[in-house]
């Protein structure tokens, strides 16, 4: 990566100052002394971030997807340099970066800059931070013998799965052997490999199952015995090695490189925790974990890319593992029975191909990683939560609500999960199955559920709400301008005077409303998410209305009593009163 050379010192130096946001808002950047009043050291700070996300994302249009349509010049140069920066000719970006330097006043280098820095940071955070990035990124040179794009790219995936980022990881991996990579990649890896695992650990290493649908043929101990080759020096069986690896799909070899690279990361991952174990404890979260719609709107550009089948099935998996945690939240274990049902036999519909990984994988793993952004939001604010309290809880309704097949298995789970010092809710080869799907969204729902955390509970159903329609409308390919993914304040607000009559007594702004009264605004959205204002039922009405009700209840600390009956007055007769008793 171009921040590990020695002229780039100033850019990895600001680059290490991200974690304070507010030095890097667009007036912020206006300040006098700030890096954007000098066109040079601006040139050395955009190349060196480009040059990241090309790495991390690999799309140009994906990183200003938020400014789409824009014509402004910083946008389009930012766009631009972007895209030098994919196509991997690093004399050609550092030209590019000088290019939109000298052609932006300081106004035009202070938004480039700051909107850069929303991003940057997210991606050096999922790699592990810019230390662990450039670490891996010298390895990965050393290995491959080169300086390039696709070798940088190959760390940051190492990186981004070792932190359990695995659905953005396998994103780019995808996308490097679609791009003919794979035999390069292949050999590079490899070497880490042999850097990083002693032949013990390669001999002891245990394959992990695979789906029925994968030939008898496929080989499955390739990378095992890659290894091993690598390990020995014996060039004929390395390339022979290399032979076999060429000779198969862009399927297979994503397969066979995902074997690889989780291997390097669980031994990186061990590694780091014999060295550290205070390693194992949750990490002081960033502000910017909590949010990921900027990392949602380029997965989605990226996603709009890819085959229509791909789309759809990433979409569904998705959107189910937000109905499971909603489930759970809802006690609705019915629900919750049909969606394990829906994921376990999604292959066997018509029309749905079969997939490498198992069917459960998938949509665990983003149940897993709601439940871990919760999980360190919750030690972010100082609350005071720990693993155990999460697995009790969660355990509470698995044996309330999951499918009985599957509950012993999730609750054992779960058993563990309060034992483990690892840095992740729970293990992530155990999410292979039901067990493990259910017990990673019965953590999240229950971590989603504590008022401890979260307040107002009916804005937190509306973004898991949100997430499911942004999802599933993904997976339908619906047009942007065509997807009702929001509801305004306005529109909100409108309804409940339509229920309530004019000048329903709720804040115009936000800031200003009571916990009550944002969860209120919550369910009207939800409902017109899925309802449109004039198709709304009068049984529909009366529902909301008993919704609000117990909102206003709850708040009130007032729960509704059955009126009192009244009763005839009683006459008491006062009691006579005893003589006190002399002193003796």
């Amino acid at each position: 990566m171009l921040i590990q050379r020695a002229k780039f010192t100033d850019a990895r130096d600001l680059t290490n100052a991200l974690s304070d946001r507010a030095r890097w808002t667009a007036a912020a950047l206006l300040a006098e002394d700030s890096v954007a009043h000098e066109a040079d050291r601006t040139a050395g700070l955009l190349a060196a971030w480009a040059d990241i996300l090309a790495a991390a994302v690999g799309n140009g249009p994906a990183v200003f997807v938020a400014m789409r349509g824009s014509s402004e010049t910083w946008v389009k140069l930012g766009q631009s340099l972007v895209e030098t920066a994919c196509r991997g000719n690093r004399r050609e970006l550092e030209e590019a970066a000088r290019h939109a330097a000298s052609e932006l006043d300081v106004h035009g280098r202070a938004r480039l800059i700051a909107h850069l820095a929303e991003i940057v940071p997210s991606m050096v955070d999922m790699a592990g931070g810019i230390d662990t990035l450039l670490e891996l990124d010298s390895l990965h040179q050393l290995s491959a013998g080169a300086e390039e794009l696709w070798v940088s790219t190959a760390a940051w995936m190492i990186g981004a799965l070792c932190e359990l980022n695995r659905n953005e990881m396998g994103m780019r991996l995808a996308s490097l052997v679609a791009d003919d990579r794979g035999p390069d990649l292949w050999r590079t890896w490899l070497q880490v490999a042999a850097t990083l695992i002693p032949p013990e650990a390669v001999a002891g290493f245990q394959q992990r199952a695979m789906s029925p649908q994968i030939p008898e043929d496929y080989p499955k101990e390739l990378a095992k015995e890659s290894i091993t080759a690598a390990h020995s020096g014996d060039a004929d069986r390395i390339a022979q090695s290399h032979a076999q690896f060429n000779a198969l799909s862009h399927e297979a070899q994503i397969l066979l490189e995902m074997d690889l690279a989780m291997l390097i990361a669980t031994i990186r991952r061990l590694s780091r925790h014999m060295k550290n174990p205070n390693a194992g404890e949750p990490a002081e979260p960033s502000p910017r974990s909590a949010d990921r719609d900027e990392l949602r709107e380029i997965a989605s550009t990226i996603m709009d890319a890819m085959p229509a089948e791909v789309v759809e099935r990433t979409g569904r998996m998705h959107a189910l593992a937000r109905r499971a945690v909603l489930a759970f939240m809802d006690e609705d274990s019915t629900t919750l029975a049909a969606i394990v049902d829906r994921i376990a036999t999604w292959e066997s519909k018509a029309g749905h191909s079969s997939y490498p990984d198992p069917p459960f994988r998938f949509p665990a793993e983003q149940s897993l990683t709601q439940a871990n952004d919760l999980f360190q939001l919750g030690l972010q604010y100082g609350f005071g939560i720990s693993k155990r309290t999460v697995a009790d809880g969660a355990i509470e309704l698995i044996d309330r609500l999951s499918p009985p097949e599957h509950r012993d298995a999730a609750r054992d789970l779960l058993t563990k999960m309060k034992r483990t010092s690892l840095d992740q809710i729970i293990e992530v080869d155990q999410l292979d199955d039901a067990p493990g799907f259910l017990a990673a969204a019965a953590s999240a729902a229950w971590l989603a559920s504590n008022r401890t955390i979260f307040k107002a509970r009916e804005t937190v159903r509306l973004s898991l709400i949100k997430e499911i329609r942004e999802s599933e409308a993904k997976a339908l390919r619906v047009p942007d301008r065509e997807q009702i993914t929001d509801i305004s304040d306005q529109e909100a607000l409108g309804f409940l005077e339509r229920m309530y009559g004019d000048g329903y007594p709720l804040p115009r702004d936000p800031d200003e409303r009571a916990l009550w009264e944002l969860d209120i605004v919550a369910v009207i959205k939800q409902h017109l998410l899925e309802v449109p204002a004039d198709a709304t039922t009068t049984e529909q009405l009366k529902e909301l209305d008993a919704r609000v009700k117990r909102i206003l209840q709850a708040a009130a600390g007032t729960p509704q009593q059955a009126p009192k009956k009244e009763r005839a007055p009683i006459s008491r007769k006062q009691p006579k009163r005893q003589p006190k008793r002399k002193r003796k």
